[in-house]
């Protein structure tokens, strides 16, 4: 009886750490970076070109197909069931939100940032306002009294835009726009920011909000409530993409130093490094979008060299008929733990708070201001040892940058090459 008990027991959290199949989406000549992905499996990001240009791309059957031109940056943030891309290009060093499509091209003007797209095709991003596109039109959202700079990045399928945006004290906050034009200002987890990264198509809300240490830690909110979905051990943890069933990916600082992609599902933060077989060779640092067959993308380490992959989610197995009964009831446990579905659950986690409209400011994990020592104590949490590695937020009217910065794998620090994406159209801020 024992064993059967044990042997459950194993299966259990078999079922709750399944084994992912990892895949390198390739280069063009360079790092690469996935964060986007559709239905169909297909990813959008940007690679750096042999000239050091980054290219927007989306990923096909024989590697990477390049949307921008080698000769300037391009980005590729959102892609939609039909495979249109959005993302931002430079032009004589402006931004200029872009629409890849199967026609051409689409140019939304200078000094913008498409973030998204959903599967209707509406685009939201910024300008030094939150935008959508109306019949090819840039039509600014409309924002809270007192809020003066806003970007949004999410859109879901029924028309509801996420974004975030500054207060008149300077402070961001997150940002939930609906389709009938009224607009909902997000609280924080107890400290002074917080920013809306993504939602899906009931309505639940994912990004990151400042706690009060000083920290900013990935949340999920559904019907009005902001739940802190902890970290991986260290101080910090950001949340990106979500898919219909609530299953959510970011990244997360580790209590060791370093950084780990993250998959939270159940109520419980993974780290998706622990999911993968052991001689993969791939340490997957941060992870942007998740789609509904639970593929995820983002971007790791394989063999040292910054790559863009794709992870999927092998279907449970199935009890063969002439199995040992305690065998076959443990892998058919297996097999209904990890049955998805759970579309409308509320995250579980160690903190629960209350949104309310005008609590405290904030501030972002990339959005930095010289001398603010508020903020550069959430950049770096909070001179606790994390050392500022993101590319994740958008600091508006500034190249990304490529930089130098110390990861963890196994037991060496290796130098990774990373691109600090810019702030979609908003202040000039900077870390001293």
């Amino acid at each position: 009886m024992k064993s059967i008990v044990f042997l459950l027991i194993f299966a259990a959290a078999a079922a709750a750490n399944p084994i992912y199949t990892v895949a390198g989406l390739g280069g063009l000549g360079g790092p690469a970076s996935g964060y986007a992905i559709n239905s169909a499996g297909t990813v959008a990001g940007w690679a750096q070109n042999p000239s050091g240009n980054q290219q927007a791309f989306i990923s096909t059957s024989n590697g990477l197909k390049a949307l921008s031109a080698a000769s300037t940056d391009g980005y590729a943030y959102g892609i939609n069931d039909s495979g249109t891309v959005v993302g931002t290009t430079y032009v004589n060093g402006m931004a200029h939100g872009t629409i890849w499509s199967g026609s051409g091209a689409t140019d939304l003007g200078a000094n913008s940032y498409a973030m998204a797209i959903n599967n209707s095709g509406q685009v939201v991003g910024g300008n030094g306002s939150a935008f959508t596109v109306v019949n090819g039109q840039l039509q600014s959202l409309v924002t809270p009294q007192g809020v003066g700079w806003s970007a949004a990045y999410g859109i879901n399928d029924g028309g509801t835009v996420v974004g975030d945006g500054q207060l008149a004290n300077g402070t961001f906050r997150g940002m939930v726009w609906s389709p009938d034009g009224s607009v909902i200002e997000l609280g924080t987890l107890g400290g002074s920011s917080s920013q809306a990264t993504d939602i899906n198509n009931s309505g639940e809300v994912v990004g990151f909000a400042s706690v009060s240490s000083g920290y900013q830690h990935a949340f999920s909110m559904l019907d009005g409530m902001m739940i802190d979905l902890g970290t991986l051990g260290g101080g910090s943890s950001y949340a990106y993409g979500i898919n219909g069933s609530g299953e959510i990916v970011g990244y997360s600082y580790l209590a060791g130093g370093g950084q780990s992609a993250f998959l939270y599902d159940n109520g419980t933060m993974l780290d998706l490094n622990s999911l993968l077989p052991g001689n993969s060779g791939w340490d997957l640092l941060d992870a942007y979008g998740i789609n509904a067959s639970g593929q995820i993308t983002g971007e790791g380490l394989y063999d040292g060299q910054l790559s863009a992959f794709l992870l999927t989610d092998p279907p449970a197995a199935v009890p063969e008929p002439r199995m040992p009964l305690a065998l076959g009831v443990a892998l058919a446990m297996i097999a209904l733990v990890r049955m998805r579905g759970h579309k409308h659950r509320l995250p579980r986690a160690s903190t629960a708070v209350t949104v309310a409209a005008r609590s405290a400011g904030w501030v972002t994990d990339r959005r930095l201001a010289a001398g603010a020592s508020q903020r550069r104590a959430a950049e770096l949490g909070g001179g606790r040892g994390e050392a500022r590695t993101r590319r994740g937020g958008l600091l508006v009217g500034e190249k990304p940058e490529w930089e130098q910065r110390p990861t963890r794998r196994k037991s060496q620090t290796v130098l990774e090459t990373s691109c600090v994406l810019p702030r979609v159209s908003g202040p000039q801020l900077r870390s001293a």
